[in-house]
């Protein structure tokens, strides 16, 4: 055990200063290290609770010691009174929740260690406040997230071995590994003409594989599936990204003849949890630290819900303590049937919820976000509230050279929706939050609301909130499959 709880603290031979290095950080010398980390994590989600806790506390101090070379947390720091080189658990609940505002709103040079940067990559997510993050990833925290991976994908696999395939518009982080391909699809709509293409690509890869996108995009592959009388050898099925109701996910399951499985992701968190054999989720407790608090910061007692914040463990370029998710949920102290140790954590929030218009046209709203994102930098937070089936008003708190883009998000917006789609626009100097402080970026007039919930949709999407989280960005990319 102590072998193992060496490489999660990354020493010894597990140090990042060896396996981030210019030469060694490419294959085949990666899968040095993800052979030392996947090997680690299958034993770690069995150990005892206080070997993992004790483990989790001391990569929280090395996180501590290690931001306090970033401006903006050592402004903190000595805001609460907090003394990285002697950290203790007290200390830590002393620091202020962070949301992504409070990072977007800091200068790049202020919120990460800019000796890293040149070994990290940039990426953001789709604007779940109305604005895109931008954040970065460093070379160590990118290898320790395929092994996170590694542990999800054996679970569903139950140890076997077969391609996997995102049906997305990006590669997800942690997949490299093993037969990765990535179908590119630009949004849910657009599946329906790539489905003889992407039969065509299954036969050429002639074997069993398994299927990873959003429930949104799952939903709408199904649906084709059935329509066209397709059959395609899917091993099983992980859906990220979104939640899915159940009776969506029953559906899915009957018409591709596999599993679905789920898991808990965002994109500056990577994987925070995974769904093990008997339904429950599993905290990634090595790769993160989660906290469950009320809307006033205390943490609410296991089983109770209230705000998700989680805290990274590995990514030192820009990391994130006590940042807060915007979703909530809850975690249990109670032993899981399937023996893993690691807490179950349950979590609502980004829900499968579609834009209901003429013509019994439906649009997920995982298809809007990047029309925005696209344009992070001419767009600083944006809210879209829909009027009637075809009409619809769109504030937005711009940036630079706004003017120039408008014209284009307009096109595309009435292209992604439908022809008889109406904008106003409404130019502000901010756009306030809802009560409960999250952001209301999609709002749906109470008669369309109420007209919704009366004429349904297939799949049952949910119409039970005015508000709605979209998460993972949407980007031009490659039209064809591509092995990572």
């Amino acid at each position: 055990m102590r072998f193992f709880q060496r490489i999660l603290l990354k020493k010894g031979w597990r140090t990042d200063w060896i396996w981030t290095m210019r030469i060694l950080y490419r294959q085949p010398f990666r899968r040095i290290p993800f052979y030392f980390d996947t090997k680690a994590l299958l034993k770690s989600q069995y150990w005892p609770r206080d070997v993992l806790e004790t483990m989790t506390w001391a990569r929280l101090q090395s996180m501590v010691l290690a931001t306090e070379r970033i401006p903006f947390w050592r402004t903190v720091f000595t805001r609460v009174g907090l003394d990285p080189q002697d950290f203790s658990k007290n200390d830590f609940i002393k620091l202020p929740t962070m949301s992504r505002t409070d990072f977007n709103e800091q200068p790049i040079e202020q919120i990460a260690n800019m000796t890293h940067i040149k070994k990290s990559s940039a990426d953001r997510t789709s604007g779940s406040t109305g604005r895109p993050f931008r954040f970065y990833f460093d070379r160590g925290a990118s290898l320790r997230s395929f092994a996170v991976t590694e542990r999800m994908l054996q679970t569903v696999l139950a140890g076997t071995r077969v391609p996997v395939i995102s049906l997305r518009s990006r590669p997800k982080l942690g997949f490299s590994f093993w037969r990765h391909f990535l179908f590119f699809v630009r949004s849910g709509t657009g599946i329906k003409y790539r489905m003889k293409e992407f039969e065509r690509f299954t036969k050429r890869l002639g074997e069993s594989f398994l299927l990873y996108s959003f429930p949104s995009f799952l939903i709408e592959f199904a649906e084709q599936v059935e329509k066209l009388s397709l059959k395609f050898p899917i091993k099983v099925v992980v859906a990220s990204g979104e939640s899915i109701r159940p009776q969506d996910k029953e559906r899915v399951e009957s018409i591709l003849g596999a599993r679905v499985w789920n898991c808990y992701s965002t994109r500056e968190l990577g994987l925070v949890a995974y769904e093990c054999e008997g339904g429950n989720m599993h905290s990634n407790e090595e790769w993160l630290y989660c906290e469950i608090l009320d809307d006033q910061g205390k943490e609410v007692p296991f089983g109770e819900i209230g705000r998700i914040i989680a805290t990274t463990l590995d990514n030192r370029v820009m990391p994130l303590i006590r940042y807060d998710t915007g979703d909530r949920g809850t975690i249990s102290d109670k032993a899981c049937p399937c023996g893993r140790t690691l807490r179950t954590i349950s979590f609502t929030g980004r829900s499968v919820e579609y834009i209901k218009l003429d013509g019994e046209r439906a649009v997920p709203l995982l298809e809007v976000a990047p029309l925005f994102d696209v344009f992070w930098r001419e767009v600083k937070q944006y809210q879209i509230i829909q009027k009637t089936r075809s009409s619809f008003v769109v504030k937005v708190v711009p940036g630079s050279s706004f003017e120039s883009v408008q014209g284009t998000i307009q096109d595309n917006f009435v292209r992604a929706l439908h022809p008889k789609v109406t904008i106003e626009w409404e130019v502000v100097a901010e756009i306030p939050p809802a009560p409960s402080g999250k952001a209301l970026y999609f709002i749906v007039a109470s008669e369309e609301q109420n007209d919704r919930k009366r004429s349904g949709l297939s799949f049952s999407p949910s119409d039970d909130t005015t508000k709605v989280h979209i998460s993972q960005p949407l980007q031009q990319g490659p039209s064809f499959p591509m092995s990572s």
